[in-house]
C-alpha cells in the first residue's frame, strides 16, 4: 500500500532507482522473457526530449533542439529501445544538447554487447538516417532498416525503385 507516499516521498526515491537502473532493467528482462518467447534479433529504436518548465542546466538537463520548440527551457533526450511487441528493452538518458543522431549507436550497440548477441537487426526512423549512423550500424555488423524520404534521393535511384530494380538500387 503506497498511499502514504507524498509525491517528495516519490521524487527523494528517483537517486536510488536511478542507480539501480541496470540491475531493474535487467530483472525486468529476465522476467518478460518468461512471459513469451521476445525475439532478441530486432530492435526498434527512437528518440525523443522532455523539456522542463526550468531555466536551469545541470549535467543532464541543458538546452538543445526542442520538438516542442520551448528554445528557452531545458531537457533531455531519451533514447528509448523496444522489442518487435513494442514492449520496452532499454532506454538511455542524454544531456539534454545532444544531437539525436548520436544516440542510437550507443545503446543499440550496449544492447547487443549486454546481451550477447551476434547479430542484430535495427529499425529506426529517417530522423536517425545519416550516413555516419548507417557506417557505424555496418562496422559493428548490425543490419538495420531506416526510412529514406523517397524526395532526397537522386533521380536515377528514384527510377529504379518505382520500376522495381531493387537489385539495382543497393
Amino acid at each position: 500500500d503506497f498511499s502514504s507516499l507524498s509525491l517528495d516521498d516519490i521524487y527523494h526515491c528517483l537517486d536510488v532507482l536511478a542507480e539501480k537502473k541496470k540491475t531493474i532493467i535487467s530483472n525486468l528482462n529476465k522476467n518478460i522473457d518468461k512471459v513469451y518467447d521476445r525475439v532478441k534479433t530486432i530492435a526498434f529504436y527512437d528518440v525523443t526530449t522532455f523539456y522542463f518548465e526550468s531555466f536551469d542546466s545541470d549535467e543532464l538537463r541543458a538546452r538543445g533542439m526542442s520538438k516542442e520548440n520551448k528554445t528557452n527551457e531545458v531537457q533531455v533526450v531519451l533514447g528509448l529501445l523496444v522489442d518487435g511487441e513494442g514492449i520496452p528493452i532499454n532506454y538511455e538518458l542524454f544531456r539534454g544538447n545532444t544531437s539525436e543522431m548520436n544516440t542510437l549507436v550507443e545503446v543499440v550497440n550496449h544492447y547487443k554487447t549486454e546481451n550477447g548477441l551476434e547479430k542484430v537487426t535495427v529499425v529506426a526512423d529517417r530522423g536517425l538516417n545519416s550516413r555516419l549512423n548507417l557506417k557505424s550500424l555496418t562496422d559493428l555488423n548490425f543490419d538495420y532498416i531506416v526510412a529514406q524520404s523517397i524526395d532526397r534521393l537522386p533521380a536515377a535511384v528514384k527510377e529504379k525503385i518505382f520500376n522495381n530494380v531493387w537489385d539495382e538500387v543497393f
